[in-house]
């Protein structure tokens, strides 16, 4: 008899276990370009940004000072202030850069950061020369 209470008792306790783990709920990637690897529930993504040749003022929750000028798309006309450090990248002014970086959701969530930007290799750069009358102009 005591057999028989200590089967079911297991068998309740490990059906309970498994509904409990179908029901709680999986963690969500969003992949914007690239293959995700994943590192313990961890998503890395690498992706192509296009760094612009001045750095304008921001206080973003990241960083404060120069910000980076960005464009995800060469079709893309206006530049976007990327608020967030690039961990490697030795940015100079003057340069348009296209760089290779990866994507990580850190491992701890800081000041509200929900990804992590890390340098990886220089796809190209271009010396950007301004003028008052023109502008930024590309010199190759």
């Amino acid at each position: 008899m005591k057999n028989k209470t200590l089967i079911l008792t297991g068998i309740l306790a490990l059906s309970s276990i498994v509904i409990a783990a179908q029901n709680s709920p999986r963690p969500t990637i969003t992949v914007v370009k690239g293959n995700p690897t994943h590192q313990n529930d961890v998503a890395i993504v690498k992706k192509n940004l296009i760094i612009g040749p001045q750095r304008p003022e921001c206080n973003g929750i990241m960083q404060t000072g120069g910000c980076y000028q960005v464009k995800e798309k060469k079709s893309q006309k206006k530049w976007e202030v990327f608020p967030a450090p690039i961990k490697g990248f030795n940015y100079k002014a003057g340069f348009e850069y296209v760089i290779e970086v990866k994507v990580e959701r850190p491992k701890e969530s800081l000041e509200g950061a929900t990804e992590e930007y890390t340098y990886l290799r220089t796809i190209s750069k271009k010396k950007i020369m301004t003028s008052p009358k023109i502008g930024l102009q590309v010199i190759n």
